[in-house]
């Protein structure tokens, strides 16, 4: 098993290692951090920031055009309280989604020290929620007791995406962004500061 994954791996860099050697092909690895939201989930639900990690696969498409692809995906720890019963049903865990986009970039100074670009992308989105802890507070002087539906549980959603960025490219490897993704069914839309390496 393990000499397979290794002839897998081995494969996979090759192969990215070659499309990058030809002009144009450009692969992109990096991570991010999404401080605040444009827009809130449903009251009650707390979402206080997100991580984010991404690859990405991009062509030159023309002189200032760059088009491709990106495999994104973002974590969150969150929270939130369902009313019932005459209690309260607390559930923390964590919210999953994983984008795949197909991407388009403008740059402002290909082949320059500094290139400043602005791009969009669109997609679908695996929201994965997966809320492990329960607990349970009593909304009368009466003990707390958990109704049927108090348990662990884990929603999966997939809806269209929308990824809108801007940033700069330095010395044709290094990219720092700032992006919004807007999910379009009415989730919360993470803006992420990212930094990727692209070679």
């Amino acid at each position: 098993m393990r000499k397979r994954i290794l002839a897998v791996l081995i494969t996979l860099v090759s192969t990215i290692n070659a499309f990058a050697q030809n002009p144009g092909h450009k692969f992109e690895v990096g991570a991010g951090y999404a401080p605040f939201f444009v827009s809130s989930v449903d009251d009650g639900i707390n979402c206080p920031y997100r991580l984010d990690a991404y690859l990405e696969y991009r062509y030159d498409f023309g002189k200032h055009i760059d088009v491709g692809a990106k495999l994104d995906y973002k974590v969150s720890p969150a929270s939130c309280d369902d009313r019932g019963d005459g209690v309260i049903v607390g559930y923390k865990g964590y919210f999953h989604v994983i984008g795949l986009y197909a991407v388009s970039d403008i740059n402002f100074n290909p082949g320059g020290v500094i290139n400043p670009f602005i791009g969009l992308g669109l997609g679908p989105a695996l929201d994965i929620d997966n809320m492990t802890s329960v607990t349970v507070q009593s909304l009368t002087p009466e003990p707390a007791k958990a109704p049927e539906w108090a348990k662990p549980r884990t929603y999966c959603n997939v809806f269209p995406a929308l990824t809108a960025r801007a940033g700069i490219e330095i010395k044709r490897h290094l990219r720092i962004a700032f992006s919004i993704d807007a999910y379009l069914e009415g989730f919360e839309s993470p803006a992420c500061i990212s930094v990727g390496w692209t070679f």
